[in-house]
């Protein structure tokens, strides 16, 4: 009743945290707590939070067989099992959402228009999803309507192959635009669909490029990457461009670049090239040459390789990105306290490493300047660094004692300036107040923005940690009162509530995990203020940082059959394990595709969706001998949410016979805490460690001979870069060597029964490492050299990561001879 009692009408945000203040003084258990809040604020209009029945269950109040009393159709009440999902618990309550019966044509899924004879679901995915209760969670999913007229739905066929010129020979295939065309005497289908009716014209061949090639090629708006125009749609691939251009374009692309064409439509006549290092290239004049005898860029039609130059250089980008400039240091500083000597104090840095540039924009200057305010000593300080050679030899400006001591307390506006190498430049300005000392702390976060607009993007999956540096000097020896408190508090720009856990509100370092965080929106603004002020002083000091949490990737699994197929035989593709990270019992949408196109022999066939999730395939309905590539792209149900995220390609092949057949599967090791476990592996492998890859072989093959080798890319092989197993187990550890460096590895396996063998195989995205494509990356400043107080400030710039993730930094020290002496993943004096 207690529970029943709490479920109140109010937006999903605020009953989570209601719930979650009910719920801590349940003596329930505070991880139990925060995950059942956590369902309740991304439950569609906060739904779970009106299913007393479901939130009791999930916290552990009403265990199996638990009853509440019900009152039945004649009047009489009776204990019954408890209700998932009604409003008060009860077999005979209310549902939670009400049932919405589809009215007219209106249909979830094609077996709702059973009642008209060959009709079918036709959805509108832009309208919002229509979600029922199963077993107490949301079940979302579009609604449609019933359309008798098969023709619509399969107008992806009426289109297909409209494009391709028939032909029966060279000679008809004139010269299109001074390129040579051919006839690729390969059979193939167009259709027609009138009044549900399809007929199928079948022709002998069609006309294609005779040599594709690179038309155009483009520098992107981010700079980030090239996008390439082809002259022939190209068949779909992701891979070390090492394995499409030649070494005099790799030079200039730089390392690790990765060349990709995507699955879908006009996409298919791009190549993208991913730059994953600073590139050097001359824009509007270099090209894109291709390596001799590629295979893997080759032409949809006719598989045929593209080869030669760009017929046009690689064009700079129109609208380029400028670099994003960033200032972290105090907006109070204080001058040395009376008596001491300016060596003795401690120099204030503004740190300008934390600005931004782009992969093929990188940051080549930076300028420091007095925006107000006059002082002769800083402005020789800001002159004497702008004097040294190299952006990063100028990110770190440094006020010493006896800047200080000489220059008057006031206010003064400092101002950097970023240019990256295609002249664009961005700034950034920090107001400072200069103040005698001891009057109150000098602090500094060190939580720089990471876009344009002076915002810091945090997965809140991740966790919140936001680092602050006191200035020792601002407190004075002997100076009463000493002791310095702190204060955290946080606003949202929408005005919801933004509360920062007791816990952790008057700490120097502001530290929130996952579960902290459940109740911040997504894509709001909150700013976060440190306050500080000495004991019994009502003076204080303050600094501030935005903070946007963004929504983590869409996580996508899609498991099947990945090789040969018995044409006997249907399998299923399922992606029912992908899910939403930041809410895994949130209802995601899927969308399958297969390639080439039509998938099917059979015109009207599409399949068996049984379950949003899955997808069952007759492979009679596919042609023997041909590689399809299946692939799933899932997105959220929610209107305002645009995430999609696609799964890797998996590729099959129907076959005669009955061909050995297996899955295989990446091996990450077991839970600590539970032998019997396995340990889910991360999305993307980490090439400097071994992988692991299991054979499962399905009944009937268990006495198959396998032999492992490395499908993609080309150039590598396995050979001796595995264990001592070898590569004829059903287990494979591959050792780092063989990793390409960057992009993807697909591994095959061959399964050899008496007269007939099969395949299977297995994609593994790799985790590129950071690097410093331009050194030094690391570099220090000296406070002081005098025995025994040595001390300096270390500072890194510079770095990427092919991955675009999150950096972090571990700083340590190492001995003449290599060892590593000592290392901390705390950061020294809260700066990092």
């Amino acid at each position: 009743s207690s529970c029943q009692g709490f479920c109140m009408p109010m937006v999903a945000g605020k009953m989570s945290q209601a719930f979650s203040t009910w719920c801590n003084q349940q003596n329930v258990g505070s991880a139990i707590c925060s995950s059942i809040a956590s369902g309740i604020a991304f439950s569609p209009n906060g739904n779970l939070a009106r299913r007393p029945g479901k939130l009791c269950t999930l916290a552990g109040m009403c265990p199996a067989g638990c009853t509440v009393p019900t009152k039945l159709a004649d009047g009489t009440i009776a204990k019954q099992p408890v209700d998932l999902c009604s409003s008060d618990g009860t077999a005979t309550g209310t549902p939670v959402p009400a049932p919405i019966k589809a009215s007219g044509q209106a249909c979830l899924v094609d077996r709702d228009c059973n009642a008209t004879s060959g009709a079918w679901c036709s959805f509108n995915y832009s309208a919002p999803p229509i979600c029922t209760c199963q077993a107490g969670s949301d079940v979302c999913n579009s609604v449609g309507t019933c359309n008798s007229d098969i023709c619509p739905k399969l107008q992806f066929l009426v289109t297909l192959n409209r494009d391709k010129a028939p032909c029966t020979t060279n000679a008809q295939c004139n010269q299109q635009g001074g390129t040579a065309y051919v006839c690729q005497t390969t059979p193939y289908q167009t259709y027609n669909c009138s009044n549900s009716v399809v007929t199928t014209t079948t022709n002998t061949g069609y006309c294609v490029e005779a040599a594709p090639s690179i038309e155009s090629a483009k520098l992107d708006d981010t700079a980030t990457t090239i996008v390439a125009s082809l002259s022939a749609n190209a068949t779909t691939f992701t891979t070390d461009c090492a394995q499409v251009f030649d070494a005099g374009t790799m030079s200039k692309l730089g390392a690790n670049a990765i060349c990709q064409v995507t699955s879908a439509g006009p996409s298919s006549k791009q190549l993208v090239v991913s730059l994953r290092n600073v590139p050097n290239i001359i824009w509007d004049t270099d090209k894109l040459g291709i390596k001799d005898n590629q295979t893997v860029l080759a032409s949809y039609a006719g598989r045929r390789a593209f080869a030669g130059q760009s017929t046009a250089p690689i064009a700079r980008c129109t609208n380029c990105a400028s670099p994003v400039a960033v200032i972290n240091g105090p907006t109070l500083v204080t001058k040395p306290c009376p008596g001491s000597a300016p060596e003795d104090y401690s120099p204030v840095y503004f740190d300008a490493s934390a600005s931004i540039g782009a992969a093929a924009a990188p940051i080549t200057d930076v300028s420091w300047a007095l925006l107000t305010g006059t002082s002769d000593a800083i402005t020789n300080a800001i002159d004497s660094l702008n004097g040294q050679a190299g952006a990063k030899s100028k990110m770190l400006l440094k006020l010493d004692g006896a800047t200080l001591l000489t220059t008057d307390a006031g206010s003064y506006s400092l101002v950097v300036t970023v240019t990256n190498n295609l002249g664009i430049s961005a700034n950034s300005i920090v107001t400072i107040t200069v103040a005698e000392a001891g009057g109150k702390p000098s602090i500094t976060l060190f939580s720089p923005s990471n876009d344009a607009s002076g915002v810091l993007d945090i997965n809140p999956t991740q966790g919140l940690k936001l680092n602050s540096k006191l200035q020792l000097d601002s407190i004075c020896k002997g100076a009463k009162p000493s002791k310095v408190n702190y204060m955290w508090s946080c606003a949202a720009e929408d005005g919801s509530s933004c509360t920062v856990p007791a816990a952790t509100r008057a700490v120097k370092q502001l530290k929130m995990d996952a579960a902290g965080l459940i109740n911040f929106k997504r894509n709001v603004l909150y700013t976060f203020t440190l306050t500080a002020g000495f004991t019994g002083s009502t003076a204080v000091s303050t600094a501030t940082v935005v903070v946007r949490f963004t929504p983590s990737p869409l996580y996508v699994q899609l498991t099947g059959p990945s090789g040969d197929v018995p044409v006997d035989k249907a399998f299923t593709l399922d992606a029912s394990r992908s899910k939403d990270p930041d809410n895994p019992a949130a209802s995601l949408r899927y969308e399958f595709t297969c390639l080439p196109q039509p998938c099917f022999n059979d015109p009207v066939y599409t399949g068996t969706r049984s379950k949003a999730s899955s997808w069952t395939i007759d492979p009679t309905k596919l042609t023997i001998g041909t590689q399809y590539q299946f692939a799933v792209t899932v997105s959220s149900t929610s209107p305002n949410d645009p995430r999609t995220s696609t799964s890797p390609v998996m590729t099959v092949t129907p076959k005669a016979g009955n061909p050995p057949t297996g899955t295989v599967t990446r091996f990450c090791g077991y839970d600590p805490n539970d032998s019997k476990t396995l340990l889910a592996c991360l999305p993307r492998h980490n090439p400097t460690e071994d992988l692991v890859v299991v054979l499962g072989l399905d009944k009937g093959f268990g006495k198959a001979k396998v032999l492992w080798s490395i499908a993609e890319p080309s150039d590598k092989t396995l050979q001796e870069n595995v264990n001592a197993k070898g590569i004829s187990k059903t287990t494979l550890t591959v050792r780092p060597a063989a990793f390409p460096t960057a992009g993807s590895m697909r591994l095959l396996v061959t399964m050899f029964m008496p007269g007939i063998n099969g395949t299977a195989s297995i994609t593994i995205p790799l985790n590129t490492p950071p690097s410093c494509p331009s050194p030094p990356c690391f570099f220090t400043d000296v406070n002081s050299a005098v025995f025994p107080a040595y001390t300096f400030v270390g500072s890194v710039a510079g770095w990427t990561d092919a991955d675009r993730d999150t950096l972090l930094y571990e700083f340590g020290q190492v001995r003449l001879d290599g060892v590593l002496w000592a290392s901390t993943t705390t950061p020294f004096d809260g700066q990092a």
